[in-house]
């Protein structure tokens, strides 16, 4: 037996301390991400995601997860216990969804943490924490309602919270990082109420959340329509209508990509619009690799033809009347309270009856106003013809905020069912009323979308609510003439007479799809103003003309002429001439 003197011990003892101890292994199971605060009801929608980093799968038999209250120290309750059919493949993720989960995730400050026969594996806390039993390093931030916190690198741990994980939109069974993942957002129609051979845009944010460059012509958006399903979007037959091929997109960015294609003739109505982002936009067959993620998908609604409410006029402006909105019904309505109006932001305000009956029959007005005491004074109207608004007023502004979902227009006048579905939808430019007075429609007949289709009104109170607009094409709601071209009204006054200030030029249904041109010309040939230098129109129409030539100059009394060309390749030119008169004022010499 060898002994050892004490000051050799204890030499012996201290080389010992400078040995590294054996670490004990990093566990591979991992809490990945953890949806605590769902949008609405949190019961049964929250879940937490496990991560296995290891080459092979691994059992969950015997593992728990525990939810601690951060506020109360020592008060962790197991909410799951890993089942022998419960199993993490390698490198992937098992989703722990909210019908498995015996108890609630709570909002900050709040924890889990997982562990396996006792021992605790990982750990995360959230909010502001009373312990250090709640977390690891330092407390990962609160998410927002609706955002779950996810790890910032798959199944990475440097046992510090703050650093290993970040809020974001949830991502539940999927890699949170993955080589590929491309994320579509926010996607809005122009025109979002379009007419049959309106040329209809659908605009959509994308972003690449993958961890690799998405190369040119190696993913796309696919555009898919189906007639509007009430029930659930995965229901219709969807039928291709267009592809969007993406171009370089480095991870975190995001782009605005639009696609455009023209509204069939002859599918009216509510339609629903799917798009999804795709591999291989130039060879859709192709695989992508197995990591790949993109699979997102957004759904938007659209309408062909206003039905069965359109707008018919508006004041954007507060002229002492506040602003209102005047409605038509193009067909019998039960209610109008099964009816909201809103602005670009999508953002609907039901209509209340005030008075009168509850429905209306077809062609009937009714009127919105934000201030109904008031517009009902300035223009003495009866309350039986004034709608309110439930909580507040779609505020309709001059010109659009930076960034605004309106822009370029000014605002939209937002016409919406009960389900939210689009009615009518009237995107207007300030610059269309130059006097401040309302905008009229010229018929209800005309595109929802187009400058064309609106004149201010030349009434002298600035608004005709409630009644027969100022300026109007096919009176008394008959069908566009058989002809190329008609005047309602041919004789031009500026008196504040009814029709005073602006006459109406209708275009039959023999210009559709052709290109238009329209001159005032007097009776020396020469032309004054012109209305119309190539544009085509879907079907029939109408151009005003104020009086004015194209220096914004009145022209002089007397007879003129408006001459239409409609042409189209490979046929001949289509013509039409009418002639109208510009009356003088009373009591200006003649």
């Amino acid at each position: 037996m060898i002994s050892l003197r004490p000051a050799a011990l204890a030499l012996l003892v201290l080389a010992g301390a400078c040995i590294p101890l054996a670490q004990p292994a990093r566990a591979a199971l991992v809490l990945n991400e953890v949806l605590y605060d769902p949008m609405g009801d949190d019961a049964g929608a929250e879940f937490v995601e496990l991560w296995n980093s290891a080459s092979t799968p691994e059992p969950l038999l015997g593992v728990t997860l525990e939810a601690g209250d951060g506020a109360r120290p020592g008060s962790w309750v197991v909410i799951f216990a890993g089942e022998s059919r419960d199993t993490v493949p390698a490198g992937g993720v098992f989703l722990v969804d909210g019908s498995r989960l015996t108890g609630a995730i709570q909002n900050g400050p709040d924890a889990l943490r997982l562990a396996r026969s006792g021992i605790v594996l990982d750990r995360v806390g959230w909010g502001a924490l009373v312990g250090t039993e709640f977390f690891e390093g330092t407390p990962a931030a609160d998410g927002a309602s609706g955002e779950s916190i996810a790890r910032r690198a798959d199944g990475v741990d440097t046992d510090d919270n703050a650093a290993d994980w970040a809020p974001g939109r949830p991502t539940p069974g999927v890699a949170n990082h993955p080589p590929y993942r491309v994320t579509l957002g926010a996607p809005r129609l122009r025109p979002e109420v379009a007419w049959p051979g309106e040329g209809v845009t659908l605009s959509v944010s994308v972003r690449n959340d993958g961890t690799r460059a998405l190369l040119a012509g190696e993913w796309g958006l696919s555009i898919d329509l189906a007639p509007h399903a009430a029930d659930s979007l995965s229901s219709p037959a969807w039928r291709p209508s267009a592809r969007y091929v993406g171009g370089l997109l480095a991870p975190g960015e995001s782009l605005l990509a639009s696609v455009s294609w023209v509204a069939p003739a002859g599918d009216r109505g509510a339609y629903d619009v799917r798009v999804v982002a795709s591999s291989r936009a130039d060879a859709p067959g192709e695989a992508w690799p197995a990591d790949a993620v993109l699979g997102d998908s957004a759904f938007v609604t659209g309408r062909v033809v206003a039905s069965p409410v359109a707008v018919n006029e508006f004041a954007f402006r507060d002229d002492g009347a506040g602003e209102w909105v005047e409605l038509m019904a193009l067909e019998a309505i039960p209610s109008w309270e099964a009816f909201s109006l809103g602005d670009a932001t999508g953002v609907g305000h039901r209509l209340l009856v005030r008075g009168g009956s509850a429905g209306a029959a077809a062609r009937e007005l009714r009127v919105a106003a934000s201030d109904p005491t008031r517009f009902a004074a300035h223009f003495a109207l009866p309350e039986s013809l004034i709608l309110g608004t439930d909580h507040g007023w779609p505020t309709l502004n001059d010109a659009p905020a930076s960034g605004a979902p309106s822009a370029p227009f000014a605002d939209v006048v937002r016409v919406a069912d009960a389900a939210g579905v689009p009615c009518d939808a009237v995107p207007y430019d300030a610059a269309w009323s130059a006097r401040g007075g309302s905008l009229e429609r010229l018929s209800p007949d005309f595109p929802s979308a187009s400058a064309r289709s609106w004149s201010e009104s030349v009434d002298p109170a600035g608004g005709t609510p409630g009644g027969a607009n100022s300026v109007a094409a096919f009176v008394g709601g008959m069908s566009p003439p058989p002809s190329l071209l008609a005047a309602p009204r041919r004789v031009l006054r500026r008196d504040g007479i009814e029709g005073a200030g602006a006459l109406v030029l209708e275009l039959g249904p023999g210009v559709a799809s052709r290109s238009v041109r329209l001159s005032i010309l007097d009776l020396r040939g020469r032309v004054r103003r012109r209305l119309a230098s190539g544009e085509r129109f879907g079907g029939g129409g109408a151009l005003v003309w104020d009086g004015r030539d194209d220096d914004g100059r009145a022209v002089e009394p007397g007879i003129y002429v408006a001459r239409l060309e409609a042409s189209a390749a490979g046929e001949s030119s289509r013509r039409a001439s009418v002639a109208i008169a510009v009356a003088p004022r009373k009591g200006a010499p003649r």
